[in-house]
């Protein structure tokens, strides 16, 4: 005997599934989900984060991402691993964008977050940026691992901007 789940039921049971690794199922009950009502935004997440983490279809997980972050642009849990998809991409206009905004929602991990726009700036040899966004990311730091790391980031950083200084000649006579 089928038993009709509303929305919100099956998107628990998709966490369940999740939580079980039933992947299958999962994506099964996310695309019912989906189908049913294409403005859940927490299952465009889930389905985004089950296309990334778990299928590697990059593009798939993009729309998704895209989708929750347009749907609702107050669910806080989809900037960090779409900043991750956007820097993996290569997309840095997008991620700075995509970081400025999510460190304006509450409830973000604004730790996290800055320590991924400043790996987006270093991937885009912005140096100065990438600094003062690790120091920001020190600021947000919440445990002692966290600022160890952050300094030891600074620190490489400041080595990178060393290294790659222009050279001055001088001549003397």
């Amino acid at each position: 005997m089928d038993t009709l789940l509303s929305v919100d039921e099956k998107y628990l049971q998709v966490l369940e599934e999740l939580y079980c690794g039933e992947l299958p199922k999962a994506f099964r009950l996310l695309n019912e989900i989906l189908a049913a009502e294409p403005a859940y935004a927490r299952a465009h997440f889930q389905m985004a984060r089950l296309q990334h983490e778990q299928f590697r279809d990059l593009r798939a997980a993009g729309y998704h991402y895209q989708q929750c972050e347009q749907i609702d642009p107050d669910f806080p849990d989809v900037y960090l691993p779409y900043l991750k998809l956007c820097n993996e991409l290569g997309k840095h206009k997008l991620a700075r964008t995509l970081g400025e905004k999510g460190l304006r929602v509450a409830g973000t991990d604004r730790y996290q977050l800055c320590k991924e726009l400043a790996r987006s700036a270093d991937l885009r040899r912005e140096y100065n940026e990438a600094r003062e966004l690790l120091n920001r990311a020190l600021l947000h730091a919440h445990e002692p691992e966290q600022e160890k790391e952050m300094l030891e980031q600074l620190k490489t950083l400041n080595s990178k901007m060393k290294r790659d200084a222009p050279f001055v000649y001088r001549l003397e006579e």
